[in-house]
């Protein structure tokens, strides 16, 4: 069984619909103010472009995710 961690960042957008994010193999040491610094540079900095013109307007909650997966042998 391998186990995996993902810090998850929630947004809302300015047009008011939700955004996740995920970041893969976050630091174990990850703290608050290091998720809050990349959430406002990802909001300050415009880095993600939507189809619909909208933009990240805040960041509402992060959380760290674990998930576990079993491989099932297709051979």
């Amino acid at each position: 069984m391998n186990s995996e961690k993902i810090l998850i960042l929630v947004f809302k957008k300015n047009n008011g619909a939700s955004f996740r994010f995920g970041v893969a193999f976050p630091d174990p040491a990850v703290e608050a103010s290091d998720v809050k610094a990349l959430g406002t540079a990802m909001i300050s900095n415009g880095i993600l472009s939507f189809a619909d013109g909208s933009a990240l307007a805040t960041l509402d909650k992060a959380f760290m995710q674990e998930t576990t997966s079993n491989a099932i042998s297709v051979n």
